[in-house]
């Protein structure tokens, strides 16, 4: 198994519309840069020593991995009822972050990944505006 960080945004109007009457969320979530992904750390690590940082314009958040609401062995468990996982799929489980900021063009989001408190990880991005 390996690990990423995905900096995922969406258009938060959009979606609570979408959520009320079950329409899909297709433009809410995908739109130019709205899901950056890093590269992928293949080495065996303990997920539950995972910490993951978030930072928006310098004001940083920090969570361990077990923190989120669905733990891993959770997801893959639910998961593997409905559909085979081989190798090479790639799972976004979402994120023990509660509370992050609305997002405006220019600003700079980064994510980084810590295992043995050593940064194994990080991507970052800045918000485009959009023409």
């Amino acid at each position: 198994m390996g690990f990423f960080i995905s900096l995922n945004f969406h258009n938060e109007d959009n979606l609570v519309g979408y959520k009320k009457d079950s329409s899909p969320w297709l433009t809410s979530v995908s739109r130019d840069q709205s899901c950056v992904v890093s590269h992928i750390y293949n080495k065996a690590i303990d997920p539950t020593s995972i910490q993951l940082n978030l930072s928006i314009n310098g004001e940083e958040q920090t969570k361990m991995l077990y923190e989120s609401v669905h733990k891993i062995p959770r997801i893959l468990e639910h998961l593997t009822k409905y559909m085979t996982i081989n190798k090479g799929d790639v799972l976004m489980t979402g994120s023990p972050f509660f509370n992050t900021l609305p997002l405006k063009a220019g600003d700079h989001i980064s994510g980084r990944l810590f295992y043995d408190q050593r940064a194994m990880i990080k991507t970052e991005t800045y918000i485009i505006k959009r023409e």
